[in-house]
């Protein structure tokens, strides 16, 4: 470059903004943490750590599920007969959470019977919840659907009343901003 008297350069720097979101995805990592599952219901605690390398850690509490033997074998089931379970999502360091303004989830279903409720919840505090989205009857795709800065937790709620279990597969949760 050649500078000359009374001639000013201009530097421009790009920089790039971190991605504060990120998608847990747990059909890709299925077989690294559910090695050590039965295939009983049960609870279940998982790290990020299992889930791949992420910038934010979390970790994710399933209530009833299960490693699914036969042909359900791609990704973790949850199932209820009658009453809430849960899949929750916590910080592992306090403010991971904190910019991240948007929850969703991808859930799949294999059996015929339909849920009484299944939507989205956040807590700003760990304890008193919030519904964040649309109630939805069959597993599918469900977004958040209110600003939900500063929540320290996340998890969907899923109810059902039926003699047999309903069952829901998990396919992915993605936390955005």
């Amino acid at each position: 470059m050649t500078y000359k008297a009374g001639v000013k350069d201009t530097l421009t720097a790009v920089v790039n903004k971190e991605v504060t979101g990120v998608t847990y995805d747990f059909v890709t990592n299925f077989s690294t943490y559910a090695s050590s599952w039965n295939n009983q219901y049960a609870e279940h605690t998982i790290t990020s750590t299992d889930l791949g390398t992420y910038s934010m850690a979390a970790s994710f509490t399933l209530s009833n599920a299960c490693k699914q033997t036969g042909t359900i074998t791609d990704k973790p089931v949850c199932a209820v007969k009658t009453g809430t379970h849960y899949i929750t999502v916590t910080e592992v360091t306090s403010g991971d959470f904190s910019s991240i303004t948007s929850f969703s989830v991808k859930l799949a279903q294999w059996t015929t019977k339909v849920f009484t409720d299944i939507h989205l919840e956040y807590s700003l505090d760990g304890t008193t919840w919030v519904s964040c989205s649309d109630v939805i009857t069959t597993p599918g795709d469900l977004s958040s659907n209110v600003d939900i800065k500063n929540a320290v937790a996340f998890r969907v709620s899923y109810t059902a009343a039926s003699e047999k279990n309903v069952q829901l597969g998990l396919a992915s949760i993605t936390l955005g901003n």
